[in-house]
């Protein structure tokens, strides 16, 4: 299927959990990683991107979301702009 990436996406959510809570808990928030964009901020949404103009970004820890990061590089669209919420 073209969107074979839900599934995995689907099977790996807990752990997808787990590795958006350790960037939170590792205050990987500073303004380097902050979302571009402010959409959603005033629904109390917070944007962690892990993808920006199809590349990674430059001293990211990475290594604290790697079921994330290697599922978004199987997403064809994630090459753009491709994050947490």
């Amino acid at each position: 299927s073209e969107f074979a990436f839900i599934k995995e996406i689907e099977q790996n959510i807990d752990e997808i959990r787990s590795e958006f809570e350790a960037l939170v808990d590792a205050n990987v928030t500073t303004a380097q990683f902050r979302s571009v964009t402010s959409m959603n901020y005033k629904n109390g949404w917070k944007t962690l991107p892990l993808y920006y103009n199809g590349n990674t970004i430059p001293g990211f820890p990475y290594h604290l979301c790697p079921v994330t990061a290697g599922i978004l590089e199987k997403v064809p669209v994630a090459g753009r702009i491709s994050g947490v919420n």
